[in-house]
Parts: C-alpha cells; structure tokens; sequence
C-alpha cells in the first residue's frame, strides 16, 4: 500500500499516545522537583494532539474515499506493522483498518472528543490535577481509536480494555471524595462482569474459525455458512452460533449499559462533567453497538441472538425513560437519557438496521455531547454563584434549585433548546432522521426482526423522551426562578473557550442528520451515510447470497433463510444489508411510502404532545403534576427510588458478597484453620512424646553403650603398664596358663 493511505492510520493513534505518555511524565517530573505544572503547557499538549488526531482522521478518510474499490464498491487501508502473537493455532498481528464502518467512528471520535478537550481547558481550570486529568482524556481517546481501527478481535479488546480503564480512571478523578472513588469501582467491576462474556465470545471465534482477523472471520461466515452450521459444528451450529454471539452481546451490554449491566453509567457523573459528555457521547458507550454493527454477520446467522438484542434494547430504553422523567439532577437526567438512546441503538441492530444504529450513534454524540457540555455551563456557574455569595448548602445540580437561567445563560440556553429538540426527534433536528429510520426499520413489513410491539414501545418512549428532556429545559432555564435573588445576579455566562465547543455541538444537533435525509423525504441521493455505509455490508452479502445451493442447504440445516427480506423476496439479503434497499417502485412500494410517513408524523406528534405535556405541567399547572404524582403513589417511589435495582444488587451481589465472604471466614478460622491448628497440635504432642521416647530409650541405649565401652577402657587401661618387665611376666603367666589348660585336656 502507498505510503500517503497507511500512514494516516499510524499517526491517528499515535498524536493521542504521545499527548498522554508527554503530560504524564511532566507532570510526574514538575511534582517531583516540587515545581507546579503550566496548564498553557498542559493544554497546548492535550488539545494540539487531539486536533491532530482529529486532521489525520480526516486525511485518513478523503484518502479511503479516493481509494480504488472492489467490485461492491467496498474501500479499505490497512496496516499491518508487524505480527504480535504466533504459534501453531493461531496468528495475531497488530492490525489497523479504516474502512466505512470504522471511518465514521474515527471522526466521531476526534471530532467530538477534540471540542470536549478545547471545553475542559475552561472548566478545569485551577484544578490540582490538571496535568493528570488531560493525560488521561488523550490515553481515553487512543484507546477508543485502537477500538474502531483495530482489524482483529484481540486489538478491538485491547482498546476495549483501555478505554474501560480510562473510565476507572477518570469517573474516580476525584478518588479523595468516597463517593467518587466508588462510582469508579462500580463501573471497573460492572464492565469485568460484561468483559467475562466477551472473552469467552472471543474464545469461540478463535475456536471456531481459526483466525481473529474480522475480514477473514466474516468472509467466511458469508462464503460457508452451511459449512458452518452442519459439517463444521454438527448438529449443534445454530446452538453455538447463538451462545457466541450472545457472548460478545454480554460485554456489549456492559459497555453501552444495557440491562441489566447499565447501573455503573448514571453513577458515572460522580467524574468531571466533560468526562460524562465524552463517556457518553463520543467513546465508552458507543463501543458496543460498534462492536455488534462490526460483527452484524455473525448476528444475522442467530435469529435468537437478533432477537434478544432487540427486545433489550427496547426494555432498556423504557425503563431508563420512565426513571429519568422522576430524576432531579441534571446530570442523572441526561445519564439515563443516554442509557434509553442506547437502547434505540441497539433496537435498530436487533431488527437488521445496523446502518441506522450508526447514524444515531453519530446524531447522538452532536446532541448529548451539547446537553451534556450545556449541564457543565449550568453547574459552573451555577457553583460560583454560590461560592460568591457563601451559599454552601445548595445543590449547584439540583434543578429544582434552578429556573428562569436563560435570561443569565442566553447562549448556553440555545445550544440546550436546539439539541433537546435534536434529542426529542422534532424535524429537521438530526434526532428526528436517526429516529425515525428505527422506529420504521421496527415497524416496516417484510423485516422478519421487526415487531408491532418492538415499534409501540419505541414510540411511546420517543414521546417519553421528548417530555423528560422538556421538563429539564423546563425546571432550568424556564418560568419562574427559584434561585436566591443575590444568587441569581451573580449567575453569569461562561467564557468562550466553554461556549464555543457548545454552540458547534448545537449547530452539528441541528444539521448533523442532513447526511442522511431517507428518500421518501428527499432522493436518493440525500441517503449519503448510508450509501457510504452500504459497501460495508454489501462486501459479505455479495457472498452470502452467492448461491441457491447453498441457501437450500441453510434451509435443511434449520439456518436462517431469507435474511434481511422485504416485501416477500426470498433472496437472501445478507448481513448487514439491514433493509437498506430502497423503496420498490409499484403499488406495493406506495403503499410503503404512506405507512413510512404516517409513522413519520405520528412520532412527531407524540414528540410534540410530550414537549407540550412538560411545559403545561411543570410551568403552569404544577398543582396537577403534584395530584399526579400522589395518584400514582407507590409506583412514582418505585420509579424515583430507580426501581430499587441499585439496592437489589447491594443486597444481592454487594452484601452476598461480603457476606460469602464473612462465613468462608469463619469457615476457614474454625474448620480450615481448626484442622491445620489440629494437626499442628498433633505435631507438637508426638513431637514431644518422641523427644520424651528419644531421651528415655534411645539416648540411654546409646549413652550405655558409651558408658559400658568407657568402663571396659577403664579396665583394659590398667593393663597398659608402660613396662617391658611387666609385659613379659603377663606374658609368661599366659603362656603358662595355656599349658596348664593343654595338659588337662
């Protein structure tokens, strides 16, 4: 390959590795030598290699466009610097792919983490840690970078693994405060337990197919999927293809927060507000729906699989709604709000509309990084009014503390009015597009993944949506202000290096779904995301769909058939197609187009009717909202208390833990420990008993030997005289003894 097409793929991961390895070690070096660190430098470092990540994905990009294609039009650079794991099963080499899929990624990824950086130079400022809070944002970003670039399943967990560690790191930012350091806990162990289903997923690929390399891995899937399913794996092929993949959707669930793994992420806001917009929006959460869009073949061959990806997904997404509609903190608001996004996400993969999933992905990182970077404004300033005016009891995050703000936040309102819109799916806001492509993706005829009751639940959670992101904009910036009139004055817009990320977040909330306007709105033409997408997908549905032969085979295997199939064609569409043929021309594709748009206008009305409801409710009949709340009753505590699920897993997983542990304790102390203490004691009573038998016999056999051989010397001694006389009388006394006893015998 030229040097100009891989050459962006090393660059944009390395600008962010060189920006954290320089801040931590000046940083490290400055507190060592007592010195304090410049944060003109520090931030010279973070942002100058975030924008230079951000201008090397972009060349990278233009460069995959003027790439020549294959013959489905499917683009690809690579860079495969060097093998990283050999031996006899299997082959790993470090390996960086920008491909369509992965372009998208990449410019969300820098492109909305640079304008988080640019907005945390203003709101750290002062801040002790400086140094070491940039240091980690650039380590988060390479590590979400070696997460979409990596060309193999063992890269894509290796930044996986970074970027849940970055969130460790940066969640327990203020690890001093307790309640800090165990919302950093909490999201390290909740994302161990997601991580666990994912290895073992991982381990079935290498298994099954020989190779991690995810081009290889998903040829193969679409040029033998018989082979796969019967002579390979026998009669148990469908069975573990869905345990595989089921897996790898374990550790999604962890990483994007999905039920029931999504509790560490609204315990998440404990970090920095910029780092809840870049968890949030650009890197962490996202990975998950990456990782299932990025093995959509795999899924596809799993109608279980599909399906439980789905209806997570929707449950997911309703009963975040429902809690965030009874939150009071701005920040917990907009956490649950993008637990209940997510869950959209992953509808629209569970019902074959993985090109949509990525396009709301896209819309929702413009709006929740505003919302989310807007909330940052509000508490900002909202914290210096009351340092100025020594109010320490208030809650600087609290809305209930608030209202009336837009008259003091002008600009920061704007951004928050356009992006709320975005997020409530009103035309021609980029959440409307992403939005409504699900929800018709859910409902549309034909679609084998789709479901009535999948479509009604999405939209009475759009209409839930619209109303909790309302009743923020609402309790915040509107009506009446319940902020103390000294306080209020002193409320004040923030500088410009905050504004302005907001305000170019605003602006992409509002124009960011232009890319991809559906046909039945527009042309043809206008489905540009999707027509950049498709060749991602069309790359293995082209093999796929290679043969007949080899679809009567799924047939009699008890595969999946006709995958992806609209309007009763039987060909099979593949993975990923994910119902991106147009509407057909005809009477049937008429009738399509009307049920598109009735559904259109029937989101945007239940949009409206909940924008509507909030305002009426919480600006001028707060008396029907109270009556409301008291009719609801228990059901409203179960709803506020976030129905108990953090206090059924302390009570479970957290207490049954400590108390598992407690008793294995005591276990151990008085049968483990009584046992070894036993014996020891048994060691010691025949240890002296021995002593006792060793002094007793053993000893005295041995000394009366000593003695007697002592006595016998004492004896024999006296006949060594030293004389020769002497000698010869013994002798002859001898010699004449023996004659005497000669003769008498």
């Amino acid at each position: 390959m030229e040097f100009q097409n891989w050459w962006p793929l090393a660059l944009v991961v390395l600008f962010p590795a060189i920006g954290a390895v320089s801040n931590g070690l000046l940083g490290l070096v400055n507190q060592r030598r007592g010195k304090p660190n410049k944060e003109m430098v520090v931030s010279a470092i973070a942002l100058g290699a975030s924008f230079a990540a951000f201008l090397v994905a972009t060349w990278g990009v233009l460069a995959l466009v003027n790439a020549p294609a294959d013959e489905a039009g499917y683009r690809v650079l690579s860079y495969e610097p060097y093998t990283w794991i050999v031996s006899e099963l299997i082959k790993v080499p470090i390996k960086l792919v920008l491909d369509p899929l992965s372009a998208v990624m990449v410019l969300v990824v820098t492109g909305v983490g640079f304008l988080i950086h640019v907005y945390s130079v203003g709101y750290m400022h002062g801040e002790e840690g400086y140094y070491r809070y940039f240091a980690y944002l650039n380590l988060f970003m390479f590590s979400m970078l070696i997460l979409v670039l990596g060309g193999n399943f063992l890269l894509l967990f290796v930044g996986w693994e970074g970027v849940g560690l970055c969130s460790y790191l940066l969640i327990g930012y203020y690890f001093t405060k307790d309640f800090a350091a165990t919302a950093g806990k909490k999201a390290f162990v909740v994302n161990r337990v997601g991580d666990f289903g994912f290895l073992i997923g991982i381990l079935f690929v290498a298994t099954i197919f020989g190779t991690l390399d995810f081009d290889t891995v998903l040829k193969s899937v679409g040029e033998h999927q018989a082979a796969l399913l019967t002579p390979l794996l026998g009669s148990w092929g469908p069975t573990v293809i869905t345990v595989l993949t089921l897996s790898l959707f374990v550790g999604a669930m962890g990483k994007s927060a999905q039920i029931p793994l999504y509790v560490w992420l609204p315990d998440a806001m404990a970090g920095p507000t910029p780092v809840s917009a870049l968890i949030h929006a650009a890197t962490m959460v996202t990975a998950g729906v990456y990782m299932v869009v990025r093995c959509s073949p795999l899924f596809l061959l799993s109608p279980t699989s599909m399906a439980v990806v789905a209806w997570i997904g929707v449950l997911t997404s309703l009963m975040a709604a429902l809690i965030a509609m009874t939150q009071t903190d701005i920040k917990k608001v907009l956490a649950y709000s993008t637990v209940s996004q997510l869950g959209y996400m992953f509808v629209a993969c569970g019902v074959g509309a993985f090109g949509a999933a990525i396009f709301h992905l896209m819309t929702h990182a413009f709006f929740k990084a505003c919302l989310f970077l807007g909330s940052g404004c509000v508490i900002h300033a909202m914290h210096h009014a009351y340092h100025h005016t020594g109010d320490g009891e208030s809650d600087p995050q609290d809305m209930r503390n608030m209202g009336g703000l837009w008259a003091r936040l002008p600009w920061t309102f704007l951004a928050f009015l356009l992006a709320t819109m975005a997020i409530a799916g009103l035309p021609p806001l980029s959440g409307f597009f992403s939005k409504d492509e699900i929800l018709w993706k859910a409902f549309m005829p034909g679609n084998e993944y789709g479901s009535f009751a999948i479509w009604l639940i999405g939209w009475v959670v759009a209409g839930m949506t619209a109303f909790y992101m309302f009743r923020l904009l609402a309790m915040t910036f509107l009506g009446t202000t319940r902020v103390k009139r000294e306080t209020f004055h002193q409320v004040h817009e923030l500088p410009w290096t905050m504004l302005a990320p907001v305000l170019v977040l605003a602006v992409l909330s509002v124009a960011g779904g232009w890319i991809n306007i559906p046909q039945v709105l527009g042309s043809e033409s206008t489905e540009r995301l999707h027509h950049f997408l498709e060749p991602q997908f069309e790359r293995y549905r082209l093999e796929m769909g290679a043969s007949d032969h080899g679809v009567a085979e799924l047939e009699s295997a008890g595969g999946p058939v006709g995958l992806g199939e609209v309007s009763g064609d039987r060909s099979p569409r593949g993975a990923g197609h994910e119902l991106l043929a147009t509407v057909p021309a005809g009477g049937h594709g008429e009738l399509e187009v009307k049920q598109e748009l009735s559904l259109i206008w029937f989101s945007v009305a239940i949009g409206v009717m909940g924008m509507v409801l909030a305002g009426w409710l919480y600006l001028k009949a707060p008396e029907v909202l109270e009556l409301i709340r008291s009719r609801l009753g228990r059901f409203y505590d179960v709803v506020v208390n976030k129905f108990y699920v953090d206090e059924f897993y302390e009570a479970t997983f957290v207490d049954g833990t400590k108390k598992l542990g407690e008793n294995l304790a005591k276990f151990d102390l008085a049968r483990i420990d009584g046992l070894v203490n036993g014996v020891a004691k048994a060691t010691v009573w025949t240890s002296k008993k021995s002593v006792r038998g060793d002094l007793n016999f053993i000893d005295s056999a041995v000394n009366g030997v000593g003695e007697s051989i002592m006595r016998a010397g004492l004896v024999l001694r006296r006949i060594q005289m030293g004389s020769a006389q002497g000698y010869i009388v013994v002798m002859a006394a001898g010699l004449f003894a023996l004659i005497v006893v000669f003769v008498l015998l």
